[in-house]
């Protein structure tokens, strides 16, 4: 997110100079034109960059976030050759690099806007899971599959009941972004025979949507009694 925000940031400055320039500000024009190139390859820096920390969870993402993404990608990469061959495109050269920074910006106001209404579903996913703190008593010994989603993390795993106890958690899958640190929880349910464990405070989120599959595969299991 980080990385993207920088970006967004970096393509706001950019297009800043052309309304320096159409409103006549003559002292900030100047500086935002000596800027333009160096910002330019700061942008494609920070974008390559964006994209390589968030190729494992794009899978997760909203497709209209995903393509958007894409073709902002495509045309910053494309804005270097239009100056590149600006001699053989002549006095078009400007027009169709003043025409790629407003598909960009157009793009990236979809990228951020899409982004941020599932950003805010995610968040209201996670601030509704209740936690029970439950345990395999009464359960039916077997082995159980559950998952569940919430939007930028999903968690699906494997229980196995023996004797009223849960003997193992497998953990199957786990797509997530920073909560790599949950997946102890699984070993500190078995040890404890309960989902009423403390979550990890670095990854709180993923703590949370791991404990829900594990009760939902403890909720599969029928009672015996």
């Amino acid at each position: 997110m980080i990385y993207g925000i920088a970006l967004a940031l970096m393509c706001f400055l950019m297009g800043l100079k052309y309304l320096c320039k159409k409103k006549k500000w003559e002292v900030a024009n100047r500086i935002l034109r000596k800027m333009h190139i160096p910002v330019g390859i700061l942008i494609l820096g920070i974008l390559i960059i964006h994209i390589i920390s968030t190729f494992p969870v794009w899978q997760m993402r909203n497709i209209v976030v995903i393509i958007s993404g894409f073709v902002m990608t495509i045309f910053i990469i494309a804005m270097p050759f239009t100056w590149i061959f600006r001699k053989k495109l002549s006095h078009k050269w400007i027009k169709i690099h003043r025409i790629g920074t407003v598909i960009i910006f157009c793009v990236l106001v979809l990228h951020i806007g899409v982004y941020y209404v599932d950003l805010l579903h995610y968040k209201e996913t996670i601030k509704e899971i209740k936690i029970e703190g439950m345990d395999a008593k009464d359960r039916k010994d077997g082995t159980y599959e559950e998952l569940y989603d919430a939007g930028y993390i999903l968690v699906k795993v494997e229980v196995v009941i023996k004797d009223q106890e849960i003997e193992m958690i497998t953990l199957l899958e786990h797509k997530n972004e920073r909560g790599a640190k949950a997946e102890t929880l699984v070993e500190k349910i078995v040890e404890k025979q309960t989902t009423k464990v403390d979550t990890i405070s670095s990854a709180t989120n993923s703590s949370y949507v791991i404990l829900k599959a594990v009760e939902n595969a403890l909720d599969k299991a029928e009672r015996t009694r």
